[in-house]
């Protein structure tokens, strides 16, 4: 068994929809180990993160942050996440109320 500490998910910008940021690989488990947001913008964000079965789509189902507030020029680490366990095919999708202001940074350990 080999154990890989990787960032899952880049430094990238959140849409105002609901998107995949990462897909576990076939024949690994993910343990999410840090997820922060950071508001670069002048208004206050809030964002929803779904945890989604292979298959499955973001709904009320497999929500596991909802309304997170992220105020202007904030950055927040989303400690409630940490020592999730992800199946493989499943996904972490992310979105926010509006605009692009968010940015998103995850790292885990991918187990095979």
């Amino acid at each position: 068994m080999a154990t890989t500490l990787k960032q899952i998910i880049a430094p990238t910008n959140l849409t105002a929809s609901s998107v995949s940021y990462y897909t576990v690989p076939t024949n690994v488990v993910t343990v999410l180990r840090s997820l922060t947001l950071s508001n670069s913008g002048t208004t206050a964000r809030t964002v929803d993160i779904h945890i989604v079965p292979t298959g499955g789509s973001p709904d009320t189902s497999n929500i596991v942050i909802n309304d997170l507030s992220i105020g202007s020029e904030e950055t927040k680490a989303v400690t409630k996440l940490v020592n999730h366990v992800l199946k493989a095919a499943d996904e972490i999708y992310i979105g926010q109320d509006a605009g692009t202001d968010l940015v998103v940074l995850a790292s885990g350990a991918e187990v095979s």
